[in-house]
């Protein structure tokens, strides 16, 4: 993309899904934030599926739900991968709790420009692994619901990111410490090396 294609799309490329960027779903991510010794998981999982059931008018006790160890029981998680030793993966976890309508992708994102494009074309949130902040917490999940790219310079376009924690590495964006906000990254030097996957609708498959 040239600087002129870049300057022209400044206005509308700021990528968001609505929904997940709302108000009620930023409050229902503080409530999740505040659930003692929640896993990143499900609290990942609990947030979406929270947000995807009150658009669809449907009574969901996400609260009451993720402080069940039955249903999330503590341990790691795979994306969609079945791996012994690990908890139910995501993926299932993500379809269980949203009756079967939503799930993460096969395919995977590694760059924080894909993400953006990813928001921008199918408005819908991306979840990311990466390293916890400190080493034996080993891996963890955040959900990507919003980002936004400006050009800084001629050649210089830059992407942020925003995202949905369960306050392991929130910086308390907008006083919420459910909410993270990435510093502004230069275009191709975001890199996730451990990959992201978008939430996607299960008919899609």
């Amino acid at each position: 993309m040239n600087t002129n294609q870049l300057e022209s799309t400044l206005v509308s490329d700021y990528a968001h899904v609505n929904v997940w960027s709302s108000p009620s779903a930023k409050d229902m991510a503080r409530e999740i934030s505040a659930i003692s010794g929640l896993y990143c998981g499900p609290a990942t999982v609990g947030w979406i599926a929270a947000v995807w059931n009150n658009q669809k008018g449907r009574p969901y006790d996400y609260r009451t739900r993720l402080k069940d160890k039955d249903l999330f029981p503590d341990g790691p998680r795979a994306f969609r991968k079945k791996v012994p030793g690990f908890k139910l993966n995501l993926s299932e976890l993500l379809r269980r709790e949203t009756r079967e309508e939503l799930q993460l992708s096969d395919d995977s994102y590694y760059h924080y420009h894909t993400i953006h494009q990813s928001l921008l074309k199918y408005e819908m949130p991306v979840v990311v692994r990466m390293k916890a902040p400190k080493f034996l917490d080993g891996l963890h999940y955040v959900t990507v619901y919003q980002s936004e790219m400006k050009l800084f310079g001629a050649d210089d376009a830059r992407i942020q990111l925003y995202w949905q924690d369960n306050g392991l590495n929130s910086n308390r964006f907008e006083n919420n410490p459910a909410l993270t906000r990435t510093k502004w990254t230069k275009m191709g030097h975001g890199a996730l090396v451990l990959g992201a996957k978008r939430v996607v609708r299960t008919e899609q498959f």
